[in-house]
């Protein structure tokens, strides 16, 4: 409903934002209260921003890339995805022994406000880059 509505990095910020907001009440709820009730409510709720965010994503990339080149663009982006994935895991899975789990669980939060940010600032609206990719085109023929 409202995907149609916001752009692909709006979706992406503020989904990333949320995420990481919730993550860092989850992790450090239990100073606060340990009522299971709680945390199934957050975990539950937490589901909603990271649709957002993959659904920017998705919708990001198609909008962004020639029809033709959409499945090389979500080749790669899988790849960087589960690549990404499996050295998160494998980092949190080591530094989870050395350091405390609510810090790595806090760290990863932090990553998403970042992602969050970097989407809302770092990312061009997808009509910029399709005028920026005519002018360049334009530019190279002429």
């Amino acid at each position: 409903m409202l995907g149609a509505r916001l752009s692909p990095r709006l979706l992406m910020s503020v989904g990333a934002t949320t995420f990481a907001l919730i993550s860092l009440v989850i992790w450090n709820g239990p100073t606060v209260t340990r009522q299971p009730e709680w945390y199934i409510g957050l975990f539950i709720l937490v589901g909603a921003p990271g649709i957002a965010y993959a659904s920017g994503a998705f919708a990001q990339i198609q909008q962004s890339v020639p029809d033709t080149e959409l499945g090389r663009a979500f080749g790669v982006y899988y790849a960087i995805f589960n690549a990404a994935q499996g050295l998160g895991m494998a980092a949190a899975g080591l530094l989870g022994d050395v350091l405390s789990v609510v810090l790595v669980l806090n760290v990863q939060a932090l990553l998403y406000l970042a992602s969050g940010a970097i989407a809302y600032f770092g990312l061009r609206s997808v009509g910029q880059q399709r005028h920026a990719v005519r002018r360049r085109a334009t530019v190279d023929v002429g």
